[in-house]
């Protein structure tokens, strides 16, 4: 059996669980992006804290890591970083572990570069690659040092895990899950109350209806007791019930008087029947006083068929 009470609860239940997994979805990702911009920034920084550190020596780059824990945006543990020249040639690279491939680096990259390389285990890590130009002085230039350009192509990758921020993802999600069912519970227990509070005025509704009867068709619903998006239903309903009444009443006053019309000739006929029984009748009286009764009977019947003529057109036939 079909319950208009949960349909609404289902109906609001659907459109509340559309609408948390909608925020549920942006927050998580509004979350993730943050973080992931934070990490990057933390690179960055740290890249640029290194590429202070490179410099030339006798034509070529040179990096001195005597400083590099004790930079300003290095961690506490030392952050895996790579440093190449434009051969390919390692100038540096930290003794922390990395169980991910380095990135490739391309010569002519014009921006720093973010990657997020996979690792074993399910682990990933998040790299930045920075190709840097360091300048040259003229005379190392006029040598030949980096084809006389004047710079010296130089890549800078450093490296962070991502395990940090997959935990806090994780958490995340786990809090909003844990919100998202209390506030479906909360709202379904809501749905369920509020949809029988609006469902309230049907059942009075219902109740004044019940009390109308045959005998009380003259009871009317007040339509200033209920919501006013309800009056054009009650007065609909107590249009109907002035018809319904008003048919009763022609109801009874046709009864009425077809009672009537029927009760005077069959006082008639049964007048007559009781007249010639109080005595012996002769032939010609007995002629006249049946012919009386078929006048009588005649108009009786022509009262009756009239009576089911209206019984057919009430009827539709």
């Amino acid at each position: 059996m079909r319950s208009l009470r949960l349909k609404l609860v289902v109906g609001s239940l659907l459109l509340l669980t559309a609408v948390i997994l909608g925020f549920d979805a942006f927050f998580f990702l509004a979350k993730r992006s943050a973080l992931l911009d934070a990490l990057d920034s933390r690179l960055f920084v740290a890249a640029q804290a290194l590429e202070k550190r490179l410099e030339i020596k006798d034509g070529k780059p040179a990096f001195d890591p005597d400083d590099e824990g004790r930079t300003e945006a290095a961690p506490e543990a030392a952050r895996p970083i790579r440093i190449t020249d434009e051969n390919g040639r390692v100038l540096h690279q930290s003794a922390s572990p990395i169980d991910a491939v380095w990135p490739s680096s391309p010569r002519d990259a014009a921006a720093p570069a973010w990657k997020t390389v996979p690792a074993g285990g399910g682990r990933a890590w998040r790299i930045l690659t920075w190709v840097d130009r360091i300048e040259i002085d003229k005379d190392a230039a006029e040598k030949g040092a980096a084809g006389g350009e004047g710079t010296i192509a130089v890549t800078i990758q450093c490296a962070e895990p991502l395990a940090a921020l997959r935990e806090e993802l994780r958490e995340l999600g786990s809090l909003l899950a844990l919100l998202s069912l209390a506030a479906f519970l909360t709202a379904g227990g809501g749905s369920f109350v509020l949809a029988g509070r609006a469902l309230r005025p049907i059942r009075r509704i219902n109740e004044a209806l019940a009390g109308i009867s045959a005998s009380r068709l003259d009871a009317r619903i007040d339509a200033t007791e209920f919501d006013r998006e309800l009056h054009p239903l009650i007065d609909q309903l107590n249009g109907a019930l002035d018809r319904l009444e008003r048919g009763f009443r022609q109801e009874r006053q046709f009864t009425a008087d077809a009672s009537h019309e029927l009760r005077t000739p069959l006082a008639a006929i049964l007048n007559t029947i009781e007249v010639l029984l109080r005595r012996p009748r002769a032939e010609a009286e007995l002629v006249e006083a049946h012919r009386d009764n078929w006048r009588t009977a005649r108009s009786m019947q022509t009262i009756i068929e009239g009576l089911l003529l209206l019984a057919r057109m009430d009827a539709g036939k």
